[in-house]
């Protein structure tokens, strides 16, 4: 590594993967001690290392590359040093392509990160420890759960955080790639054969600015795709950062309430489409969240009178708003949050219970990243101060839309979770076991990757679906995200485990399940669309042929909350 000795810091790692390609190191072993290992080894990986560690691996080669490249065309090396990158470049072409077909036999499950309440997508690093400003829900990132093996091969699946593209430790965020967003004179083609039968109970996750327009705008454009495609269900993220996160503008709306978001153009356009009957939102407030980066509905001590008011109240306006503009419509909307586990956790719940180093990194940084707060324990308690407000104002906006005659509109209260086993088996605290009890939500929402990275998505799912309900004492149970990512599962794979996944969710019973996500996203950020960005079906078609026509879905709640 004497070579590199000249360059700065940020590229200490940098001197690691070149110095490994000189050595001719292998994937391995170059993989086993690169930043982001998280996600526990395969054991059907064979000596590809582990998912997080290999795309670690290979990002980290691709962007150092360009960084030696752009050094090297500066000038600005001795020429010792440029022989040696120059050597480097030549033999990195072989690594990269051997970490590629690693990374193509790894999974990692996907799921939003907790940076910032806008939704799933990548899967957070132990290194990569969350950022205070990424609080906020954010694009959706896939949650690092367990590999998936796929059953008809010795390879193992690949799921990759989606909506996902989180931050760290911030709500829930939507991609954060700069690929340029489609303009409405290219939008995706509808399918000339939409699928036929799109099951009722499923509906699809919309979140991201990247998402062609479909014409009419990044939310109400893919919101009316969906809709010609035969989809009723659709589940969008509304907060101070929907400007930002659905590429309307590039800065936070922190003057905006709910309301006032939900009266807003494109959300406007997209509730006023006739063919969808259900609107899951993943909300986050301007009274907890005005600014985009502070957690502040984690923090017990914001929850004085005056604030806990404020946040029913802004929950109760909302609600009334809906049941004003849509009643008669026969339209449900139902309010969650994003993965509360990794809200919890540094947006890698799954991590931080199964890697030290994951748990090291979040409990060192806890207060930083929290507002303050000292340790889990204490934004358990903020979580609940949270729910619990947003409910009561949802129940007192309910209230006041039946004194004044208004209805043929539903409105409901929801929580997600994101892990059922890891944490409580590993002795940590959950959103499922110390938050959700007693809580009184109309719905409980289920992130499922660490159900569905498995060789048996189906019946894992099953068995969590049922400890949830028996956790939980509810049996309104939502599927809040489930997807493959087909850059790591094939997609024949793929559609044989949606298939065992959509009759698992009507064998169950349950209302609703929500597929991640509805196009396909920019490079980097994983390819789990149910369609490519020309439009045309790719693996929707797992989703409408685990359709058994039984009728399950929406009808056989087994409660009406």
């Amino acid at each position: 590594m004497v070579i590199f000795e000249t360059h700065s810091k940020k590229h200490i790692w940098a001197a690691v993967v070149m110095t490994a390609l000189l050595a001719g190191m292998s994937p391995a072993a170059l993989a086993s001690g690169a930043p982001g290992n998280s996600v526990p080894p395969s054991t059907d990986a064979g000596s590809c290392g582990t998912t997080a560690s290999v795309s670690a691996a290979l990002a980290a080669i691709t962007q150092e590359l360009g960084y030696f490249a752009t050094v090297v065309g500066a000038g600005a090396v001795p020429s010792d040093v440029l022989n040696a990158v120059q050597n480097v470049i030549t033999s990195a072409g072989q690594l990269i392509a051997q970490l590629e077909t690693c990374a193509s036999s790894l999974v990692t499950a996907p799921g939003p990160s907790p940076t910032s309440p806008t939704g799933p997508a990548s899967n957070p690093t132990p290194t990569s420890s969350p950022t205070p400003t990424s609080t906020t829900p954010s694009t959706p990132t896939q949650t690092t759960a367990p590999a998936i093996t796929a059953a008809t091969t010795t390879t193992t699946a690949t799921t990759t955080t989606a909506p996902g593209a989180p931050a760290p430790v911030v709500a829930p965020t939507q991609p954060t790639s700069t690929a340029p967003t489609a303009t409405a004179s290219t939008p995706p083609t509808a399918s000339s054969n939409p699928p036929s039968s799109i099951p009722s109970d499923v509906g699809v996750y919309i979140w991201g600015k990247q998402y062609y327009s479909y014409g009419n705008g990044p939310i109400a454009g893919p919101v009316s795709f969906a809709a010609s495609q035969g989809f009723h269900t659709v589940r969008l993220a509304m907060s101070p950062r929907s400007s930002m996160d659905y590429g309307l503008s590039g800065s936070c709306d922190s003057g905006l309430t709910l309301t006032q978001m939900a009266q807003e153009s494109q959300f406007e356009q997209a509730f006023a489409n006739p063919d969808i009957s259900t609107f899951i939102l993943t909300t986050y407030d301007h009274t907890t969240f005005g600014d985009c980066s502070t957690l502040k509905f984690l923090n017990p001590s914001f929850y004085t009178t005056a604030n806990t008011a404020a946040v029913e109240q802004e929950y109760k306006d909302l609600t009334m708003y809906l049941y004003q503009t849509y009643h008669g419509t026969g339209k449900t909307f139902i309010l969650s949050n994003w993965e509360g586990d990794n809200q919890l956790y540094c947006d890698n719940a799954y991590g931080y219970a199964t890697n030290a180093a994951a748990k090291a990194s979040c409990d060192q940084n806890y207060a930083t990243y929290y507002d303050g707060n000292q340790n889990v324990g204490v934004s358990i308690q903020g979580m609940k101060d949270w729910l619990e407000a947003r409910s009561a104002g949802i129940a007192a906006g309910r209230a006041a839309a039946a004194a004044q005659g208004l209805s043929g509109v539903s409105v409901y209260s929801a929580a997600e979770l994101n892990i059922v086993r890891a944490l409580h088996d590993n002795g940590y605290a959950s959103m499922l076991y110390d938050v959700l009890p007693g809580l009184p939500l109309d719905y409980v929402l289920y992130s499922s990757y660490e159900s569905i990275n498995n060789a048996n998505p189906g019946q894992t799912l099953a068995q969590d679906i049922a400890t949830i309900e028996n956790v939980a004492g509810t049996r309104n149970v939502i599927i809040g995200e489930f997807g493959y990512n087909q850059l790591q599962v094939p997609s024949s794979t793929a559609d044989t485990y949606l298939q065992q996944i959509v009759s698992t969710v009507q064998n169950a019973g349950l209302p609703y399940a929500v597929a991640w996500q509805l196009f396909d996203q920019p490079a980097g950020e994983g390819d789990f669309g149910l369609y490519g960005l020309n439009g045309q079906p790719e693996l929707v078609n797992g989703i409408t042929q685990g359709y058994n026509g039984s009728g399950a879905g929406n009808n056989i709640m087994a409660q009406t909350p």
